[in-house]
């Protein structure tokens, strides 16, 4: 239930981070367009500007590729434990055999 917890807790704060450096990057254009008359500022904020854009839509991705992950391993887990109680039940009777 933790690792659950940390995976809420790491895209909340991914989250908050992207939005922060989104906000950043607005308010540079902002300034930029407002104190700069050269088409070469300019076009250096939007290049910034679509470069964060992929960032964030990488991130994305990868935390919807993280998402289908966690749910493999999660339905790999509980293979696992019904495979263990098998063994048990193998082991029980082998053990009750092996008294006779």
């Amino acid at each position: 239930m933790s690792s659950v917890y940390k995976n809420v807790e790491v895209k909340v704060k991914i989250n908050e981070r992207l939005t922060a450096a989104l906000v950043d990057s607005g308010k540079l254009s902002q300034a930029v367009t407002k104190s700069s008359k050269t088409r070469e500022v300019l076009q250096q904020t939007i290049k910034r500007f679509v470069l964060l854009d992929n960032v964030v839509l990488n991130t994305y991705e990868t935390l919807n590729l993280i998402d289908k992950t966690m749910e493999r391993l999660s339905d790999q887990a509980v293979s696992i434990d019904v495979g263990l109680q098998s063994i048990e039940g193998v082991k029980t009777k082998l053990d009750s055999i092996l008294k006779i």
